[in-house]
């Protein structure tokens, strides 16, 4: 790639005692700041990779905008990161955005017009603060001065919660919503499903909006209805009204060549932290990812700096510059970045086939373009035969107008049939009776008086039919 211009060295600074974000911040602004001082005297140009903590890039930002050294996230993302005045030698390899994932959700609503969200977010002192994050964009999102979106929210304490307190949910859901957006992790989900299918609540009149960007260790865990449990076969059932988020790097994953993908592994399990894990993470793909994107902007740099007769500038904000805006094709794909050197993910929904009793990918989403489409020759399919409705018909507690008129309707004329059932019924008594006593006594005109006690509408009178 270099031709032998260029020379590149990938050195790891880490701390594999360590997983808790502060003190990976700390720890890692001291790792780098002793790396840098220990070789700007030489003729190095150092660019560094950071770990997965948007917190990392708050601490480490500052020392990077003195140096003016490129920093990039594999992981971490925020709309901060994205003000160039404050970040300018800040870049995004991170194969999520809260952002645009809150984007493809309001999106997808507008699809299937679905403007009367309910919104669950998690509170619990042990929930991701990915939850958290989206939380709050989906409170602000979905609350526009045009009054787009009826939204109602409701918080829960994961930790805290037992079945009582999920079927107090799901009764308020019912009386507000059919659209859910669930914002906790794969576990209260999963409980929560199995609830809403005790209730009949899964049976194609909702919708459930779950969302994971990505699985790392044991922070965004698999959602799965088998784990071997009594209530596998209820999960199974719940699984099939759901929409499962995640972003695409399903591509990413398959372009790294066999070989890479086993090394990476291999590195992970000298971690004490990962001795179990067998298949690399998505933030491994990222970091490869970037690495490759690196050396190539690298290459350009120093083939516009000979074409111009200069030396070459490997500052960050050079970096910065080469990356914003562009589209770069890394491991035969094309990736695209924003004006502040952001890289753009595509987002996936997964629905759940029933047959093959697994999530299978339904619509792609666009984030370069913000657009959705059926990319993979599979159409939606539902509970019932169609998507529900934003708000029943007879609206949540049947008191609509419509519905009404209809019932008083439905139930005059239910009340007339009724009437002339029991009539006709009476006639054949009375036809019977006679022939009966025409029969016995021989036929003479006699007059038979009845008592018909709250026949029609409750009514009570007095028949004489002569024969």
């Amino acid at each position: 790639m270099y031709k032998g211009h260029l020379h590149a060295e990938l050195v790891a600074l880490t701390r594999p005692d360590l997983w808790n974000c502060a003190a990976v911040s700390s720890n890692t602004v001291d790792l780098s700041t002793a790396f840098y001082y220990r070789n700007m005297s030489s003729r190095q140009n150092p660019a560094f990779i950071s770990p997965n903590c948007v917190d990392v890039m708050l601490e480490m930002h500052p020392l990077m905008t003195e140096w003016n050294v490129p920093i990039v996230t594999i992981s971490g993302n925020s709309r901060k990161l994205s003000d160039k005045e404050k970040y300018p030698t800040v870049i995004s390899m991170s194969p999520s955005d809260n952002f645009m994932m809150a984007i493809f959700v309001k999106t997808t609503l507008e699809r299937f017009r679905w403007t009367n969200v309910f919104l669950l977010c998690d509170k619990g002192d042990r929930v991701v603060p990915f939850y958290i994050a989206m939380c709050a964009i989906f409170k602000n999102l979905l609350r526009p001065a045009d009054g787009q979106f009826t939204l109602y929210d409701v918080s829960i304490k994961s930790v805290d919660s037992h079945q009582a307190d999920l079927d107090l949910m799901l009764e308020e859901i019912a009386s507000r919503s059919r659209v859910v957006i669930v914002l906790t992790n794969a576990v209260v989900m999963r409980q929560l499903m199995i609830q809403a299918q005790r209730r009949n609540m899964t049976n194609g009149e909702y919708v459930y909006f779950f969302m994971q960007p990505f699985l790392l260790l044991n922070v965004f865990s698999d959602f799965s209805w088998r784990l071997d449990k009594d209530d596998d076969l209820l999960a199974l059932e719940a699984f099939r009204v759901v929409f499962y988020m995640i972003t695409d790097t399903e591509t990413l994953a398959q372009n790294i060549p066999t070989n890479t993908r086993d090394e990476m592994v291999n590195r992970m399990q000298s971690y004490s932290l990962c001795k179990e894990r067998t298949t690399a993470t998505v933030e491994m793909f990222a970091a490869y990812e970037a690495v490759t994107l690196l050396a190539k902007v690298a290459r350009d740099i120093v083939q516009k700096a000979r074409l111009n007769n200069k030396q070459p500038n490997f500052v960050g904000t050079t970096f910065v510059k080469e990356l914003s805006n562009r589209t770069h094709d890394l491991l035969r794909e094309s990736t695209n970045f924003d004006i502040n050197a952001c890289k753009i993910p595509d987002f996936l929904i997964k629905q759940f086939n029933s047959t093959s009793k697994s999530f299978e990918n339904v619509i792609l989403f666009c984030g370069k373009d913000n657009t959705s489409s059926f990319s993979f020759n599979r159409n939606l399919t539902w509970p019932g035969g169609h998507l529900p409705e934003t708000k029943p018909r007879c609206g949540f507690d049947g008191s609509n107008n419509e519905c009404r008129t209809n019932s008083t309707a439905t139930i005059l004329v239910s009340t007339v049939l009724v009437a002339a059932v029991l009539l006709i019924t009476l006639l054949g008594v009375l036809v019977c009776f006679r022939w009966d006593e025409e029969r016995s006594t021989g036929s003479h005109a006699r007059g038979v008086l009845l008592s018909c006690d709250e026949l029609v509408f409750g009514s009570r009178y007095t028949c004489l039919l002569s024969y």
